[in-house]
C-alpha cells in the first residue's frame, strides 16, 4: 500500500535529522487508523495528538485503569464484594504481563490465569482486606491467588522501544519507510519519544465519566536522568497520591529539556541534592526538538 504523497518526504526529512514536530503530528494522525490492532502504542500516540487532554480508551488508558484497580486493592478502597476483587486481581495480572509472570512463577501464563480464575470463583465474601472462600483452594489455586493478592510493584510495558518498533513496522508496511532505513528511524527514536511525551503530558484518564488519574511527564525514580510519563492517582482522597511510570524512555532530561524544566538542586546535610521536576504546565517542543513550558498568552 502506498502512503499519501506528503508522508514519504516527511519521513525522509525526519530521518535526515530534521526535528519537525509538525511532521510527526501529521504522520501519527495518518497512521493511527492503519495499525490493524497490532501497534497499540503507535495508535495511542496518534489518538493523544487528536485528543490531547482527555482519554477514555486506548492502551495507555487501559494501563492507567488497571493501575487504579491495583492501587485500590493495595489501599483497601475497593468495593466490598467478590466481583470487585476479581476485577482488581485480573487488572494486576494484566499489569505484570506474561513475560514477568512466567519468569517469576516458573509456570505458563495460561496455567496461572486458569488457577487464578478458579480461585476467584470460590470467593464468597470480601471485606476490603480479608477474603472468605466457599471451599478450600488447591495448592496451585492458592499459589496463583496469593501471588497477585500480595503483589507490590510492577514495571511498565509501554516504552520508547515498543513505540519505535511498532512505528517502523507500520511505516514500512504502508510504503513510507524502506527496509534499509529502519536503523535510521531507530537513530531518531529519542525525538519520537519526546514528541510522544509532550502529547501525553497532563492528559486526564476518564472512567465512567470520572477522572481516575492524570499523566505527567517527569524523570524516572530508578534512573533520575531519564524522561518518563507517570500516572498520578488517588484512590482514597484522604491519602497520598500513588505514582507509577507508565511510559519509559532512554531520553536524557538534560539533552531533551529546556533549562527551565531541569530539576533544581538544593542543599541537604552539606550535600547538593537534585530534586524531582514537577511540571504542572503544558509542554511543547522547540524548533530544536526540546521540551519547553508553554507560556499562556494573554487575550
Amino acid at each position: 500500500m502506498s502512503a499519501p504523497a506528503d508522508i514519504r518526504p516527511m519521513v525522509k526529512a525526519l530521518l535526515a535529522g530534521q526535528k519537525r514536530a509538525d511532521y510527526l503530528q501529521r504522520i501519527f494522525l495518518w497512521i493511527r487508523f492503519l495499525t490493524r490492532g497490532k501497534a497499540p502504542t503507535v495508535k495511542d500516540v496518534g489518538d493523544f495528538v487528536a485528543h490531547r487532554y482527555m482519554r477514555d480508551q486506548g492502551v495507555t488508558w487501559e494501563k492507567g485503569r488497571d493501575f487504579i484497580l491495583y492501587t485500590s486493592l493495595r489501599q483497601r478502597t475497593l468495593r466490598h464484594d467478590p466481583a470487585a476483587l476479581s476485577e482488581a486481581m485480573f487488572a494486576t495480572c494484566r499489569l505484570i504481563g506474561r513475560t514477568i509472570i512466567e519468569k517469576q512463577s516458573g509456570r505458563r501464563y495460561e496455567t496461572i490465569e486458569k488457577n487464578l480464575k478458579s480461585a476467584l470463583s470460590k470467593v464468597s465474601a470480601f471485606d476490603g482486606g480479608g477474603v472468605t472462600f466457599s471451599q478450600p483452594l488447591s495448592q496451585e489455586e492458592e499459589f496463583a491467588f496469593n501471588g497477585f493478592y500480595n503483589l507490590r510493584g510492577y514495571q511498565s510495558s509501554l516504552s520508547q522501544e515498543s513505540l519505535i518498533s511498532e512505528l517502523a513496522t507500520c511505516l514500512e508496511r504502508e510504503g513510507a519507510l524502506l527496509a534499509t532505513e529502519k536503523q535510521d528511524l531507530f537513530a531518531i527514536s529519542d525525538f519520537v519519544a519526546v514528541f510522544a511525551i509532550a502529547q501525553m503530558h497532563l492528559s486526564e484518564l476518564l472512567w465512567n465519566k470520572k477522572t481516575i488519574g492524570t499523566l505527567k511527564a517527569g524523570t524516572s525514580s530508578n534512573k533520575p536522568d531519564m524522561l518518563v510519563v507517570h500516572i498520578y492517582c488517588q484512590p482514597d482522597p484522604n491519602k497520598m497520591n500513588w505514582v507509577a511510570e507508565l511510559f519509559t524512555t532512554t531520553c536524557n532530561v538534560r539533552d531533551w529539556c529546556d533549562a527551565s524544566l531541569l530539576p533544581k538542586r538544593f542543599s541537604m546535610g552539606g550535600s547538593m541534592i537534585e530534586g524531582i521536576p514537577d511540571w504542572n504546565v503544558p509542554l511543547d517542543l522547540t524548533p530544536q526538538g526540546r521540551l519547553v513550558r508553554v507560556v499562556p498568552t494573554r487575550s
